[in-house]
Parts: structure tokens; sequence; C-alpha cells
């Protein structure tokens, strides 16, 4: 539902999958997730599990139905991928199930017909980040293009979001450095230092679908010590992390979110100089 949402790559903040195990038969048992896989249709993650076993909890009578909530996250997989390109389509996924103890007897006889059932409910939660923003006709940027560092005067950032969705959100603005490589080294600036600039959701009818993009713009003018600060370390990259919230699940209110939605940003930074009659 996110492909053409955004350009750049899309970023997952502590992806979690929980596997809601519903037990009929009077045995406490186990299950091993032996490979998980996320599929996108031109890249696929893999996890192979270790043999670490997940127990499942037993009824203690006749047509009862025990359920067993197993949570699966970034304490269970510390490489668990964070961001997709694009977005994962499917999750794959193989259990293999047993007994390691003792049964003398059960609590109640076994029929035959009893089962074991699982769902599973995956949380991706909204975090977009956009790492390769096009200015123009390219991503890097220099202040000392006209070699005259010295000579800047000002430096103003000019922020526009038309937003889609039924959600407001946060952004954040960053300034970054760049390796031989052409990727991200090392952060150098970030303009705010709470979570981020708060832009507004979009107009929503009662169903809870958009009618309307709502557009929010950001004027900030950086302070000498910062424009200092990025032409000592010669930033060349700008960084735009919005992340999406849905405070109207605080007011109940259900929003429906379809895959021509699109946050749209347009990002424009100008810079005075000096006057230089010599």
């Amino acid at each position: 539902m996110y492909e053409n949402a955004l350009s750049g790559k899309l970023f997952f903040n502590d992806p979690k999958f929980t596997f809601i195990v519903k037990n009929e038969i009077p045995i406490v048992t186990f299950f091993k997730i032996d490979t998980l896989r996320l599929h996108s249709p031109v890249y696929e993650a893999v996890y192979v599990r270790d043999n670490k076993k997940y127990y499942i909890n037993a009824p203690g009578q006749q047509n009862e139905t025990i359920e067993t909530t197993i949570l699966i996250d970034k304490t269970e997989i510390p490489d668990f991928e964070q961001f997709f390109s694009p977005i994962p389509k499917f999750v794959s996924f193989y259990l293999t199930a047993g007994n390691d103890q003792q049964i003398n007897s059960t609590p109640f006889a076994i029929v035959g017909n009893e089962k074991i059932s699982t769902d599973i409910d995956i949380d991706l939660p909204m975090i977009l980040r956009l790492d390769t923003l096009v200015m123009g006709d390219t991503i890097d940027f220099s202040f000392d293009e006209e070699g005259n560092i010295d000579q800047i005067k000002s430096v103003t950032i000019k922020l526009i979001l038309d937003n889609e969705f039924p959600f407001s959100g946060k952004t954040q603005i960053s300034f970054a450095d760049t390796n031989n490589h052409g990727t991200i080294d090392d952060i150098i600036l970030e303009l705010f230092e709470d979570d981020g600039w708060v832009f507004e959701s979009a107009i929503t009818n009662p169903s809870g679908e958009t009618t309307s993009s709502v557009q929010s713009q950001l004027t900030l003018t950086l302070t000498q010590e910062q424009i200092e600060l990025l032409t000592t370390y010669h930033a060349s990259k700008i960084l735009v992390i919005s992340s999406l919230n849905s405070y109207q699940n605080n007011t109940g209110q259900d929003v429906k979110i379809y895959g021509w939605y699109k946050l749209g940003i347009k990002l424009g930074i100008k810079v005075k100089y000096e006057g230089n009659t010599a």
C-alpha cells in the first residue's frame, strides 16, 4: 500500500511479528521458526532461526482453547532488516512443532479432532526516511561551489510537504557528509532538537478517506554557527526524515490508506553571499 508513497529508501523502526497460537490439545508443545523471509519483487531478506523453542500452553479441560502469544522482534532477531526498497509484499515462514516432555497422562482424553492454529500479526511502524533526496538534478550540493565560503551572508531553507495521508507527522532535516563511495558517512547537523517539525494531516471525510491534501510550509534561516559547522565539515547531502503518526486513533476515527496516496516533498536552499567589489 506504500509503493507510490515516496521515492528513496523506506525504513522501519523495530519491526515486530506476533504469533497467536490457539491450542486444543492437552499437551504442552513448542514450535520453532526455521526460516522467516520477507519478499518484494526485487528483494528478499532471509532469517534462519536458531534452535530456540517457543512453548505453547495446553488446555486443562475438554473443548477448551488456550491462546499463547509469542512476540518476535529485534530482541529475538537482532539483525532484523530495518529498511526495504521497495516495500515487502509478503512474509513467509516455516514452523516445526514438537514435544520434549514425558507424558504419563493427560487432563482429558484426546479424541483426535483437536487442533492447533496459528495467526500472525505483523507490525511495521511507519517511520519513513528519505536519504537520496534530489535537489534540482543532483543529489549532492556544496556551499563552496563558488569558492567563497568566507563570504556567505545567510542560508535559508524552505520545506513544503504536500500530505495526502490521513495522518499528521513529524519531519527532521539533517545535513551529512559522504564517504568515497558516495553514501552517507556522518550526520553533521540536525535542525530540530526535539523529534521534529510537525506537519498536518490530509482532510478526510467521515469514512476516513482523503478528500484533500494539505500543504505545510516551513522556512528556516541558519545561524552563523550552523553555517560554519556545515562548511567546516563539508556538508554534501541533505536528509529529510518524516514519520507519520496515527493521532486520529486517539479519537476513535478509522482511516483508509490507498496505494495512490503520496507525501510530496519540496526542498529549496537559498544562499546569499557578501558582495566583493575588489
